[in-house]
Protein backbone atom coordinates (compact mmCIF):
# COMPACT_ATOMS: atom_id res chain seq x y z
CA UNK A 1 0.00 0.00 0.00
CA UNK A 2 2.94 2.12 0.87
CA UNK A 3 4.79 1.60 -2.82
CA UNK A 4 0.80 2.98 -4.05
CA UNK A 5 0.96 6.28 -2.26
CA UNK A 6 4.55 6.76 -2.59
CA UNK A 7 4.15 6.46 -6.68
CA UNK A 8 1.56 9.17 -6.70
CA UNK A 9 3.33 11.31 -4.80
CA UNK A 10 2.46 11.45 -1.48
CA UNK A 11 4.37 11.86 1.87
CA UNK A 12 4.53 7.97 3.67
CA UNK A 13 4.43 7.86 7.67
CA UNK A 14 4.33 3.86 8.95
CA UNK A 15 5.04 2.51 12.36
CA UNK A 16 5.04 -0.30 14.42
CA UNK A 17 5.75 -1.55 17.36
CA UNK A 18 9.48 -2.70 17.11
CA UNK A 19 11.88 -0.64 15.92
CA UNK A 20 14.31 -2.53 13.98
CA UNK A 21 11.05 -4.07 11.93
CA UNK A 22 10.32 -0.45 11.13
CA UNK A 23 13.73 0.34 10.15
CA UNK A 24 13.77 -2.64 7.61
CA UNK A 25 10.33 -2.09 6.48
CA UNK A 26 11.24 1.54 5.35
CA UNK A 27 14.49 0.65 3.63
CA UNK A 28 12.91 -0.49 0.17
CA UNK A 29 10.15 2.37 0.26
CA UNK A 30 13.08 5.48 0.13
CA UNK A 31 14.58 7.80 2.90
CA UNK A 32 11.72 10.27 2.52
CA UNK A 33 9.52 7.85 4.26
CA UNK A 34 8.90 8.61 8.07
CA UNK A 35 9.11 5.62 10.41
CA UNK A 36 7.81 5.90 13.71
CA UNK A 37 7.95 3.32 16.57
CA UNK A 38 4.32 2.81 18.15
CA UNK A 39 1.63 0.63 18.98
CA UNK A 40 -1.38 1.36 17.25
CA UNK A 41 -3.12 -1.06 19.39
CA UNK A 42 -2.49 1.49 22.27
CA UNK A 43 -4.75 4.93 21.91
CA UNK A 44 -1.80 7.42 23.63
CA UNK A 45 0.99 5.76 21.20
CA UNK A 46 -1.47 6.43 18.32
CA UNK A 47 -1.71 10.11 19.60
CA UNK A 48 1.75 10.27 19.70
CA UNK A 49 2.05 8.96 16.26
CA UNK A 50 -0.03 11.71 14.42
CA UNK A 51 1.34 14.29 16.72
CA UNK A 52 5.00 13.39 15.13
CA UNK A 53 3.56 12.91 11.50
CA UNK A 54 1.60 15.71 11.36
CA UNK A 55 4.75 17.72 12.46
CA UNK A 56 6.87 16.22 9.87
CA UNK A 57 4.09 17.04 7.22
CA UNK A 58 1.86 19.75 8.11
CA UNK A 59 -1.06 17.72 8.05
CA UNK A 60 -2.65 14.03 7.33
CA UNK A 61 -4.99 13.40 4.11
CA UNK A 62 -5.15 9.77 4.46
CA UNK A 63 -4.65 7.63 7.82
CA UNK A 64 -4.55 3.79 7.91
CA UNK A 65 -4.28 1.87 10.87
CA UNK A 66 -4.26 -1.75 10.72
CA UNK A 67 -3.98 -3.00 14.47
CA UNK A 68 -4.66 -6.13 15.54
CA UNK A 69 -5.65 -7.41 18.99
CA UNK A 70 -5.96 -11.00 19.81
CA UNK A 71 -7.33 -12.97 22.67
CA UNK A 72 -7.15 -17.13 22.11
CA UNK A 73 -9.67 -19.34 24.17
CA UNK A 74 -11.85 -22.19 22.86
CA UNK A 75 -15.04 -20.98 21.91
CA UNK A 76 -16.99 -22.94 24.62
CA UNK A 77 -14.75 -20.96 26.55
CA UNK A 78 -15.06 -17.66 24.67
CA UNK A 79 -17.52 -14.88 26.30
CA UNK A 80 -19.69 -13.38 24.05
CA UNK A 81 -18.03 -9.58 25.62
CA UNK A 82 -14.93 -10.73 23.72
CA UNK A 83 -17.21 -10.60 20.20
CA UNK A 84 -18.27 -7.09 20.42
CA UNK A 85 -15.34 -5.91 22.65
CA UNK A 86 -13.00 -3.16 20.29
CA UNK A 87 -10.37 -2.26 23.35
CA UNK A 88 -10.10 -5.49 25.41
Amino acid sequence: MSFGFLEEGARVAISGRNQTTIDEAVLPLGKDVLAVRADTAELGEVEKFLGTVKQKFGKIDILFINAGVAKFASLAETPESLFVCYRC
